[in-house]
């Protein structure tokens, strides 16, 4: 039976699941077979056929090498150098130089598996989750090379909905290019877009899990809103999403769009912020408040309330580009959106496209002066989604018409109705039948003890080093978080590691406060910074305090010190193994560590 392929990122709820059956059953009646790849363990009653794939490059440990004459990516013509900046900038970067090497290797790796299963299933279609991750685009890039057709697929603006596109993502989708958005049957679209959006709008419908919904809660009231005041929600965004990484031109992070939109708002007297902490934010809910302090404005950052309770209270919404602009307009609250989404440009909401423009369209906004032209471009718009992209999970009946798995059953189908199958690029198949130095034996004969040893001894000594530089690149990620909190780091240690820490730091983009010594003395700096006495710290196990990153020997000894003021890790503070950043500065020599060396610098003792 032809094989359609879709590689997803499922959560397998009581929806979700019964739609994987259905859209399997609905192949199955046009001749076609379903093959879920996930990077988890489906329900054992889900009856889809399924494989475990790799969704993170760093769920990959490169292990051995590749089975192959040469890397894979090479002959493939995959950017490997493109691959490694994407992962570094998109939440995962390298930090530790050790990381990026492993990382080359990883996606080697990566090819040779999915080559494995492609060459497995021969899909005709294959969907792909998302599709911007390094495992996902070297799955892209294989597929096409042999003559699989590609699809993206996302979660929908709509909650317990796919989105569907033949070329990627939100502003970047084939969907959102297309000049016209007439739908074909106006009359029905725009009823299923009525139906869906008094659905949205009555609440409890949303994709992440919420605070309970306590429907008693008068926020207004309970906040001490002023009569006459407009309450303004601020929706938060997870950082590390698609839509904050490829699709917020002007802000780097969540965080940064909050401040700025602060700023131009600051001194109006009509409003009252009411920021709402999404429940997978990796950022502390106490780096908005302070954010929200410093700009004076009354207010208030939440991470303790439901999505619809906030909705319920908001007079005014703005976000990024967060799923919620569509709740929010389902109940007719005017919208700001601040970044790039899948119905920019089609009239439904206010939209920040040139900064220069903030506070003319900040003022429109909040006095809704577009209010009339909006309610009917949101109207044609999310008809024109739900005819050509929506799938929900739910059957049509529940879900007012829209489309759901059989249709896009039939969608995959037309798609890969004229597929032969993948079939091995020659790049592929030429790598496979060399053999070179770079090579080693992917198979092994049961009584070969000497060679069982061998790939025993370096699949340990590869994971083991895999593991170390993992570790410690968590340990720079915590400090950067903390940092980016607005707490002062602080690395403890003036010695060669306490050098060698600083250094590294400042190469990823993360500077020291100060350094801690127990023999500190008035005065005394180190790399430029202030040595710190242990009195000078603040500890005061609020989760405000100093954070402190231990380099030195004296590990032990420093991190039962601060666990008796009341610090706790990794929370208040972690540690480096002091041998682990010595090998980094002494094998790995990249240009920051050269730089250090050849500046020298005060030296101190840990």
């Amino acid at each position: 039976m032809r094989t359609v392929l879709f590689f997803a990122w499922p959560q397998f709820d009581a929806p979700e699941t019964a739609f994987w059956r259905r859209l399997r059953d609905a192949l199955q009646g046009l001749g076609l077979r379903l093959v879920l790849a996930t990077d988890s363990t489906p329900p054992a009653d889900l009856g889809v056929d399924h494989v475990r794939v790799p969704r993170r490059l760093d769920a990959t440990w490169p292990c051995g090498g590749s089975p192959f004459g040469g890397p894979l990516s090479r002959e493939l013509g995959l950017e490997t150098a493109a691959l490694l900046e994407r992962e570094s900038a998109w939440g995962e970067p390298g930090l530790v130089p050790a990381v990026d090497a492993m990382r080359v290797r990883g996606i080697d790796g990566v090819a040779a598996y999915w080559g494995a299963v492609l060459a497995w299933l021969r899909p005709v279609v294959t969907v792909i989750w998302n599709g911007q991750h390094t495992p996902e685009m070297v799955l892209a890039s294989l597929c096409r090379a042999g003559g699989c057709p590609v699809l993206i697929a996302e979660r929908a603006p709509v909650p317990r909905a796919l989105f569907v596109d033949d070329i990627g993502l939100s502003s970047a989708s084939a969907v959102a290019s297309r000049p016209d958005w007439t739908t074909a049957d106006p009359e029905r679209w725009a009823a299923v877009a009525d139906r869906v959006t008094r659905r949205l709008a009555t609440g409890g419908f949303t994709w992440w899990e919420q605070p309970a919904r306590s429907g008693l809660i008068d926020l207004r009231t309970q906040l001490g809103v002023p009569t006459g005041t407009r309450v303004v929600l601020f929706a938060g965004q997870v950082d590390e999403d698609t839509q904050q990484f490829l699709f917020s031109p002007h802000f780097a992070s969540n965080l940064a769009a909050f401040s700025w939109w602060l700023e131009h708002v600051r001194g109006r007297e009509d409003i009252f912020v009411l920021g709402k902490h999404h429940p997978k934010s990796t950022v502390s809910p106490a780096a908005y408040r302070r954010v929200l302090a410093a700009s004076g404005l009354p207010g208030v950052w939440i991470d303790d309330v439901n999505i619809d309770d906030a909705l319920a209270a908001a007079d005014r919404v703005v976000l990024v580009n967060s799923t919620v602009a569509y709740e929010a307009l389902a109940r007719r609250v005017p919208v700001l959106v601040l970044g790039q989404w899948l119905i920019g440009g089609r009239g439904a909401a206010y939209e920040l496209v040139y900064l220069d423009d903030a506070d003319d369209l900040i003022d429109r906004w909040i006095h809704d002066r577009d209010a009339v032209s909006q309610a009917g471009a949101w109207t044609m718009a999310l008809a024109y989604l739900l005819e050509n992209a929506l799938y929900a999970y739910e059957p049509a009946p529940v879900t007012g018409g829209m489309h759901a798995a059989d249709d896009l059953a039939r969608r995959l189908e037309e798609r890969g109705r004229h597929s032969p199958g993948w079939t091995a690029p020659e790049a592929l198949i030429a790598a496979s039948l060399r053999v070179g130095p770079e090579s080693r034996e992917p198979w092994w004969m049961p009584w070969d003890a000497e060679w069982t040893i061998r790939l025993h001894e370096r699949m340990t000594a590869d994971a083991v080093e895999w593991q170390r530089w993992q570790w410690m690149r968590e340990t720079i990620k915590r400090a950067r978080a903390a940092v980016r909190e607005g707490r002062r780091l602080v690395v403890w240690g003036t010695g060669e590691a306490g050098r060698h820490v600083g250094v590294l730091l400042r190469g990823v983009g993360v500077e020291a406060d100060a350094f801690g010594s127990s023999a500190a003395m008035p005065g005394v700096t180190f790399l430029g910074r202030p040595v710190l006495s242990p009195a000078d710290l603040v500890v005061d196990g609020s989760g405000a305090s100093d954070y402190v990153l231990i380099a030195t020997a004296a590990r032990d000894e420093v991190a039962a010190w601060l666990e008796t003021r009341g610090l706790t890790t990794p929370r208040d503070y972690d540690a480096f193994e002091i041998d682990d950043v010595l090998a980094a500065a002494r094998t790995h020599h990249h240009e920051t560590f050269r730089r250090a060396n050849a500046a020298g610098g005060e030296r101190g003792r840990d």
